[in-house]
């Protein structure tokens, strides 16, 4: 059984193995009074990554050749705060976030699935 300062300290680990930097970009969705929604306020944050074409589960390995998508494992620090809809740039280039690849008390990092946009 791991220690919480065990934990940590893999954390600690794996967050100076992320060697670049990415921008969160989220824009939330607001009631518009109406009964439905429109484009809020668009926010941005920096976070420490690695991009990867490898470690993507199979599931999306085979959806990627289905539709003809390329897809990328982003992995941020452990706790990040991102969803499926926040879209990623890293180095000029757009990553949708579609799904993750990590989860459990155990987890070290934040695995993301992401849609190369441009």
């Amino acid at each position: 059984m791991l220690s919480d300062a065990d934990l940590a300290t893999m954390r600690t680990a794996q967050e100076a193995a992320l060697t670049e930097i990415c921008t969160r970009e989220r824009t939330p969705l607001v009631n518009d009074g109406q009964g439905g929604y429109t484009k809020g306020t668009p926010t941005a944050i920096s976070l420490a990554c690695r991009v990867s074409s490898r470690g993507l589960p199979q599931e999306y390995l085979h959806l990627s050749a289905a539709i003809g998508k390329e897809f990328r494992m982003v992995t941020v620090p452990h706790g990040s705060d991102v969803l499926r809809t926040d879209d990623l740039v890293i180095g000029g280039v757009t990553h949708r976030v579609i799904g993750y690849a990590s989860a459990g008390e155990w987890a070290t990092a934040l695995r993301l699935v992401c849609e190369v946009v441009s």
